[in-house]
């Protein structure tokens, strides 16, 4: 079997040069890039023009907050995102079956056979944020609220990393569930906000159901320093459970896999 790290390192190059390849896509995409990131900051500035915290976060929580999410989402949108779409295509089409041909867990490859480089200014544009949120508040995270902000990170990610996998895993069984991956991406919005303005069934909701709400306020929480053991040993949970129902569904569902192209 391929060591996952060097697949990466070989995707992520070939990534960039199906990227440059149409140079004028490429340049088209950079520009909208920039862009969307422009727009990121209009929400919160115009909100905290009128008041000085909503739900607990003021001007400069909220800053790193955005930041926060903007580093997570990037991640989903330039690895993740596109690769599960692609890989549900080729379930549709039969070009799944290449993959099954690689000494690579199927799984591993579908998650990172397609990478869009300009999210990395997404990321960069994040920690700039978030840093200045942390300017804003005058105050330095430690290293173990960095740590823990990590780790925190990581659960989220492989929380909602385990949604779309079960969205990949029913596109064995009903192929045109490209339209609920494409919500689930959209629901991924909620992010932007605090969990803490979601009350009653929809904090609910948010946190266990559908975690998207704490893709970045567990993060932000923790580089604040606000986050407590309680706090992180659910996220941990819930990202370990949602995981082991994801492999579960994958490996039911491959098992049952019959190209379409024979």
């Amino acid at each position: 079997m391929t060591h996952p790290l060097h697949l990466l390192k070989a995707v992520t190059s070939l990534g960039l040069r199906r990227a440059v390849q149409y140079r004028t896509d490429f340049l088209l995409e950079g520009a909208a890039t920039l862009l969307v990131l422009s727009l990121q900051l209009i929400p919160v500035e115009v909100l905290f023009g009128q008041r000085q915290e909503i739900a607990g976060w003021s001007h400069g929580s909220m800053l790193v907050l955005l930041g926060w999410y903007m580093v997570m989402r990037s991640i989903l949108d330039g690895i993740i995102t596109p690769s599960l779409a692609q890989t549900i295509a080729g379930i549709r089409t039969g070009n799944f079956d290449y993959v099954l041909l690689k000494p690579v867990d199927p799984m591993v490859l579908s998650s990172v056979s397609h990478i869009r480089p300009w999210q990395i200014l997404h990321t960069l544009a994040g920690l700039g944020i978030a840093g200045r949120g942390l300017l804003v508040l005058d105050q330095m995270p430690t290293a173990g609220a960095m740590l823990a902000a990590v780790l925190m990170s990581v659960a989220a990610l492989l929380t909602v990393y385990a949604l779309f996998i079960l969205c990949v895993a029913g596109s064995f069984v009903v192929v045109r569930i490209q339209n609920i991956m494409n919500v689930l991406a959209s629901l991924l919005d909620f992010a932007r906000w605090p969990a803490q303005v979601f009350e009653g069934l929809w904090r609910l909701v948010f946190t266990f159901v559908l975690p998207v709400a704490v893709i970045s306020t567990y993060p932000a929480m923790a580089l604040l320093g606000r986050l407590t053991a309680q706090q992180a040993l659910t996220s941990l949970a819930v990202a370990a459970g949602f995981l082991s129902l994801a492999r579960w569904a994958w490996q039911r569902s491959l098992a049952r896999y019959r190209s379409a192209s024979s």
